[in-house]
């Protein structure tokens, strides 16, 4: 059974969530079907991947070298940036959800 939910939709009550780039989101039910302890270690470990890179970017862009950067390289950075924040922010949520599943079945 597939469902839609637009944004700001509500999502069924024991679902896990992966982020499928930053423009959107796939919730399957889980409750009961995986080891939560394991989904939140691939969690923790992607979001602290993703903020790494993050950090690489800000100090990049933060460099005085960075003026002389071309507009279209920029552009890109720029672009990955404001993807990896969201990336960050929907693993984080997601992590939220795993923690709550396994709070709640405890």
């Amino acid at each position: 059974d597939i469902s839609i939910v637009t944004a700001g939709g509500e999502i069924e009550k024991g679902c896990g969530m992966r982020p499928v780039g930053d423009s959107a989101e796939v919730h399957l039910v889980l409750k009961g079907m995986v080891d939560l302890d394991a989904e939140i270690a691939k969690l923790e470990k992607s979001i602290a991947s993703k903020t790494g890179e993050l950090s690489k970017l800000k100090t990049s862009m933060a460099a005085p070298s960075w003026e002389k950067v071309p507009d279209n390289v920029k552009e890109q950075t720029t672009s990955k940036h404001v993807s990896l924040e969201i990336e960050v922010g929907v693993l984080s949520s997601a992590l939220d959800t795993f923690t709550e599943l396994k709070a709640a079945g405890s």
